[in-house]
């Protein structure tokens, strides 16, 4: 089931299995001799050590307590406690808003004053704030926008919770992978898409990277930076990071690396993954094998010829990738350029 340049053989794979298998397999790497013997891990924690506490929150992930208590449904969320408690706070209208710090009389206006757009209430500060806004809908579907920005708050924000089908339904929402490739003076040199199916967005962060190395590699560029504003794949690609620790993926980054040329893989803000967010959204709904591009796509075309006013510094070629994970809206957005 591997072909000869050792991926997946998806036309073999396609003719045997379903499609929800296929999206399992796609984040795992095909196997090979230099990998390393496979070894028994905890898939819900990182570094797949076994805790009581990660058993506990898969047991109640998504468990439909059927009472309609939204409160004890708050606190069982499989999400961090401060998470819960931001969420309980929303509920209970006490965000310290603008709007609110007028209620307190600990304000004089209630305005918004980052953006100058209406007034700062919870609503404009979880969706139609400037930044925020901007996330929801590159995580969205078009076809979503209406219903999601014209429901009222407290409905939208239930259903934003604890009703999956709001966002997913008839739409198969999964982790999407696209880069782009320029030279030393932003000039675009090639581009990547990938469907890595279902997995954890550190995992899919971490294709994003490989793929880029691996298209830089035999493509016969020698001086390669890469910029990631995913501090933690960062971390995991120069080893100073345990975390998925001898995991096939990640050796083979490091084999990479390890390659005889230049490559500086950094940290960056997430101010400039434009044109890698939109080919990760181009691939939604493609093939599950991985599309390099040649050609600068017509619906990035504008963002690359924007971006490339501004040159990089001289020192090689640069590659930016970024990891959409659609089945899910989270509170600190990832991604990475």
């Amino acid at each position: 089931m591997v072909s000869v340049h050792e991926n997946w053989d998806w036309e073999r794979l396609e003719a045997v299995l379903p499609r929800e298998k296929l999206e399992l397999i796609a984040a795992v790497q095909p196997p090979r001799s230099d990998a390393g013997l496979d070894r028994p891990g905890w898939r819900w924690e990182d570094k797949r050590n076994f805790w009581v506490s990660s058993a506990y929150g898969y047991l109640f992930q998504g468990l439909d307590f059927g009472n309609g208590d939204t409160w004890k449904r708050i606190w069982k969320l499989a999400v961090p406690q401060r998470v819960r408690v931001f969420i309980w706070l929303t509920f209970h209208n006490r965000l310290l808003t603008n709007v609110e710090r007028v209620r307190r009389h600990v304000a004089s206006s209630g305005s918004c004053e980052i953006c100058n757009n209406g007034q700062e209430d919870m609503d404009h500060v979880l969706r139609f704030f400037t930044v925020a806004k901007g996330v929801w809908t590159r995580l969205l579907p078009p076809a979503r926008w209406a219903s999601f920005f014209g429901l009222p708050f407290p409905e939208w924000l239930r259903l934003n919770l604890f009703d999956k089908s709001f966002y997913i339904a008839d739409d198969e929402w999964g982790v999407r992978v696209g880069g782009d490739f320029r030279d030393n003076q932003g000039k675009w040199l090639f581009g990547f898409t990938r469907f890595v199916g279902h997995c954890e967005t550190l995992l899919a962060e971490l294709w994003a990277i490989h793929d880029g190395l691996l298209h830089a590699w035999e493509l016969g560029y020698r001086c390669v930076e890469v910029e990631s504003d995913c501090l933690d794949a960062v971390k995991i690609a120069m080893a100073r990071s345990k975390t998925l620790d001898g995991s096939a993926l990640v050796c083979s980054i490091h084999r990479l690396l390890s390659n005889d040329w230049s490559v500086v893989v950094s940290h960056v803000d997430r101010g400039s993954n434009g044109v890698a967010d939109a080919l990760a959204r181009r691939g939604h709904g493609s093939s599950m094998a991985p599309v390099s591009l040649f050609k600068v796509p017509d619906e990035v075309a504008c963002m690359v010829d924007s971006e490339h006013e501004v040159p990089f510094d001289g020192r090689g070629s640069s590659l930016a990738s970024t990891a959409l994970d659609e089945r899910e809206v989270p509170f600190d957005p990832g991604g990475f350029s």
